[in-house]
């Protein structure tokens, strides 16, 4: 494929990878720059990408990677600050950012991992299964299982919390 293409399938896709990247990462700044770095990675890549079947999943795979790349990089670097004193001031900074849901619903995604909070996108926003989950965040489909049993849980409880009435707690696929 030519760039000319390329540029049509990125102004086309945005709209999607902008939702998926704001859901998880949960801040607006953060969010674009996911979405920045995922389109600058397909296009050195789109000659493979040209290949594929879906482009758009390829694109959703390389956000989801990156955003797990970029939160095991958040966790070092705040150990490192730890080490100095500065974690407090460092965190406020790291997780500021534009709510886009209610505060409480905000909140409680903020403290998912970030596994839990791209298998909750994944599976209860795009309706990926279970096994296409499990491909995309590189694990196995049990655990994709159990990321989306603790983040529900995490967010039922603070649904309650915020004073919300919950569904009784159903099977995940």
């Amino acid at each position: 494929m030519t760039i000319a293409t390329f540029d049509e399938f990125a102004a086309a896709a945005l709209p999607e990878l902008t939702r998926l990247s704001v859901a998880i990462t949960r801040g607006a700044s953060e969010a674009d720059d996911l979405v920045q770095d995922c389109l600058v990675r397909l296009a050195g890549a789109w000659e493979r990408v040209d290949d594929q079947r879906d482009p758009i999943a390829y694109a959703r795979v390389t956000l989801i990677r990156l955003n797990l790349n970029r939160a095991r990089r958040m966790r070092r670097e705040l150990s490192a600050v730890a080490r100095f004193g500065r974690h407090e001031a460092s965190r406020a900074a790291s997780i500021a950012g534009e709510p886009t849901w209610e505060p409480w619903l905000s909140d409680a995604f903020a403290a998912l991992s970030p596994r839990q909070r791209s298998a909750v996108a994944l599976v209860h926003l795009w309706g990926y299964s279970i096994d296409e989950t499990a491909r995309v965040i590189a694990c196995r489909p049990n655990t994709v299982k159990t990321h989306l049993a603790r983040a529900m849980s995490t967010l039922r409880q603070a649904a309650r919390d915020a004073g919300i009435r919950t569904p009784a707690k159903g099977p995940i696929s």
